[in-house]
């Protein structure tokens, strides 16, 4: 259900044209808003905004992490030992830290 959900969303989005290279000016603002006018509007035009990056200061501590989320941890337990089989059934090619 949800395949056929995002097949159909990606269908009935509006396809972006190819711009012939004759429409482009010598120069870069004339050029930039011939591209500007072919980009589609709404929530598609969002996708491919920058993200900023985290700031991970002061450094997480790795060995709290591990022993919390580590393999050894997960398999320690039956909700952990759920949530390896559902990283392996999800095709996940890292199934712990």
């Amino acid at each position: 259900m949800l395949r056929t959900l995002i097949s159909n969303i990606f269908q009935a989005r509006p396809l972006i044209k190819a711009i012939p290279i004759q429409q482009f000016s010598t120069t870069p603002i004339v050029a930039a808003k011939t591209v500007a006018k072919n980009v589609p509007k709404g929530a598609w035009s969002y996708m491919d905004l920058p993200r900023k990056t985290r700031d991970n200061f002061p450094r997480p501590s790795e060995t709290k992490r591990v022993k919390t989320h580590g393999y050894k941890k997960r398999m320690s337990t039956l909700h952990g030992r759920k949530i390896i089989m559902r990283r392996i059934l999800h095709g996940c090619y890292e199934l712990s830290h």
